[in-house]
């Protein structure tokens, strides 16, 4: 009797030990199937059994865990929170993992702007755990932020002590000290990231970015060629490698890519266009390709007239072209008939044509127009000025630039152009050339400016 009372015993027992462990690891199949689930893009039936899970499993800290990563990702903000708090609270989480849901509320807080509770947050999660690095890093963006320097570089600082490859955390400290212009340690930062993760465009574009703004160009373009996803880098990127390959008269790979950023990407060079131009212009010219580069030259002279030398590179390039067309313009070329309204006018478009502004007039004759210009697209905040000066006269002799110069002395003005609607002696022009910050146009530049009669453009354009 009593054995067999025994046996009844161990039997109920085995069959509660049977059914408790087919729930319990029934219940970690349910756990695993809404993992795989959510992996494979089922959100809402993985969401759905994971809830239903963790209402009888209320300590399984890593099925909540998992639960509120996935409300975060959904943007449901306050059922993360709620998860996270609950995981704080309960007794089944150790420090550790009380510690990372503190975490997360200091994420969600940030993302939110509360960066007072942030910090307040962060202080419980590495009670639980100093070694907290997600915690580290958020203090750091936060003051950041708060424009508390020192404490970022200090926060960011703490998450190397315990993570020594951590690419967001270095990334902030080489953008701080990028910012307070201590280029040896964003380099230094910018280097070891790229020895973690060699593929890391936004790293050697910074770095190729410090070398550039430090005149290492050749290390610059060597960063610069190595990146594989330019979007949103066009300019500098370009730029930098154009120049290099100009400087070390690699014509074919700089000609490459000024033509790919002129013709492919133009709405990234806005501001240095006429350079780019110029640049390609030199090496059409270079490689005698002389109607291509006379195109550009005029293209630029059509926009700044000024521009370096593009005027005479235009008159000689012609002249070579077509010679006998050339002489015949140049004998053709004749303002005698321009009444005074017409030689005024004349005088104010060709400061337009050079890129120049008008600021005030100074003199005006019969035969002189004198005025006050300062260029139209310098980026200093104090403009050059010039002394612009039109004159009808035949022949300037050496004497005229003289008179010329001691009106820049009056007017305290240490620029000028002096522009004449006939020609220069040979003196005159030997003199000029020994004057600084001194320009001298002829009745040639003129008409390539603004033409021979002011006309002429109008009727052109109709």
């Amino acid at each position: 009797m009593n054995i067999l009372f025994f046996l009844m015993l161990a039997i109920i027992a085995f069959l509660l030990i049977i059914i408790t462990t087919f729930i319990y690891f029934g219940r970690k199949v349910v756990f695993i199937d809404a993992m795989e689930l959510y992996k494979k893009g089922h959100e809402e039936e993985a969401l759905d059994k994971l809830r239903s899970y963790v209402k009888t499993k209320k300590n399984d800290i890593k099925a909540k865990e998992f639960l509120a990563k996935i409300y975060l990702e959904r943007g449901e903000v306050q059922n993360a929170l709620k998860e996270n708090v609950g995981i704080t609270l309960s007794s089944a989480s150790n420090n550790v993992e009380k510690s990372r849901a503190y975490g997360q509320m200091v994420k969600i807080y940030f993302d939110e702007k509360n960066y007072n509770k942030a910090i307040a947050t962060a202080g419980k999660a590495l009670k639980y755990n100093k070694q907290n690095v997600d915690v580290y890093f958020y203090l750091g963006k936060i003051y950041l932020v708060m424009d508390k320097e020192r404490r970022a570089n200090k926060m960011f600082n703490e998450v190397l002590k315990y993570d020594r490859n951590s690419v967001e955390c270095r990334m902030e400290l080489a953008e701080l000290h990028i910012k307070e212009k201590s280029f040896t340690k964003a380099r230094f930062h910018l280097k070891k990231i790229l020895e973690i993760d060699d593929q890391n465009d936004q790293a050697r574009f910074r770095l190729g970015e410090i070398f550039y703004a430090e005149d290492q160009l050749e290390d610059a373009a060597k960063e610069f060629e190595m990146i594989k996803n330019i979007e949103g880098k066009e300019n500098l990127y370009y730029r930098v490698l154009s120049e290099y390959f100009l400087k070390i008269q690699n014509l074919e790979r700089a000609e490459f890519i000024l033509e790919k950023m002129l013709n492919e990407k133009p709405q990234f060079f806005g501001d240095i266009k006429i350079n780019l131009e110029y640049s390609l212009a030199n090496i059409y010219e270079i490689k005698e390709r002389y109607e291509e580069a006379l195109e550009l030259y005029k293209n630029i002279k059509e926009k700044n007239a000024r521009y370096k030398d593009v005027e005479d590179r235009v008159k000689n390039l012609m002249k070579f072209l077509n010679p006998d067309e050339f002489k015949a313009i140049l004998n053709e070329i004749d303002f005698a008939e321009i009444n005074h309204e017409e030689f005024i006018e004349m005088a104010k478009k060709m400061i337009d044509k050079m890129g120049m502004l008008f600021n005030y007039q100074i003199e005006e004759t019969s035969k002189i127009f004198a005025a006050v210009i300062s260029d139209k697209y310098s980026m200093s905040h104090t403009k050059t000025k010039y002394l612009f000066l039109i004159t009808r006269s035949e022949e300037i002799s050496p004497r005229d630039l003289q008179k010329f110069m001691d009106k820049m002395n009056d007017n305290k003005i240490d620029h000028g152009i002096y522009v004449t609607l006939g020609e220069y002696s040979e003196s005159a022009i030997e003199f000029a050339a020994t004057v600084q910050n001194l320009e001298i146009l002829d009745k040639v530049h003129v008409h390539d400016i603004v033409g021979q009669h002011m006309g002429e453009e109008e009727q052109e354009e109709n």
